[in-house]
């Protein structure tokens, strides 16, 4: 479990840390963020392409608070079977 949550931890990681990094190494950086005042960032796919990576990164985190809350519970259980 532990490896689990180690591998989707850097994966969630890399590819949320990424995604911004290869955006932000464009050539002129300063000019085109001057000439973009006041409006969206990039085209409607790359909207949608975050809007598809905080809804998967919410998802996992859901997935692994319920994993953790499952884990709980049945701690709670062995150590109630095992002191009965």
């Amino acid at each position: 479990m532990l490896l689990f949550a180690a591998a989707v931890t850097l994966g969630t990681g890399l590819l949320f840390g990424l995604f911004p990094a290869l955006h932000s190494t464009r050539p002129d950086l300063v000019s085109s963020l001057k000439g973009q005042a006041g409006q969206p960032a990039g085209s409607r796919s790359a909207a949608r392409f975050r809007a598809g990576l905080a809804i998967a990164q919410m998802a996992l985190s859901l997935a692994l608070l319920v994993g953790a809350g499952l884990f709980t519970k049945s701690l709670f259980r062995v150590s109630a079977w095992t002191w009965a």
